[in-house]
């Protein structure tokens, strides 16, 4: 698989950078004003990238964003997020576990 490849079968390559990181907040659970405040952009900068987010991933809302994350997360091997998987749905599962970046930001 080569590089480009790579790049068009990762649905994340569709966002900016700076989409990235609104992205990571969003999963994280922060509010429209605390992404804003986090990132130095004003709120409505945050809604604005909100809306192209959910638009060019297909999505509908934070839930779904946040669901569509830890499906097409890059860095987990399949296994392991089956595993986490499980084990959220047992109740064992931490949140800790979900972020693996500082902050809200998003690689």
């Amino acid at each position: 698989m080569t590089a480009d490849t790579r790049r068009a079968a990762c649905p994340f390559s569709k966002l900016t950078p700076r989409e990235r990181e609104v992205t990571g907040c969003i999963t994280a659970g922060l509010p429209n004003k605390l992404i804003g405040a986090e990132l130095g952009i004003s709120l409505r900068t945050v809604e604005l990238h909100r809306t192209r987010i959910f638009r060019k991933l297909g999505l509908r809302n934070a839930v779904e964003l946040t669901n569509f994350v830890w499906h097409h997360r890059p860095d987990v091997p399949h296994d392991l997020a089956a595993q986490w998987s499980r084990q959220r749905r047992a109740g064992s599962f931490t949140s800790s576990l979900m972020g693996s970046t500082s902050g809200c930001r998003v690689r």
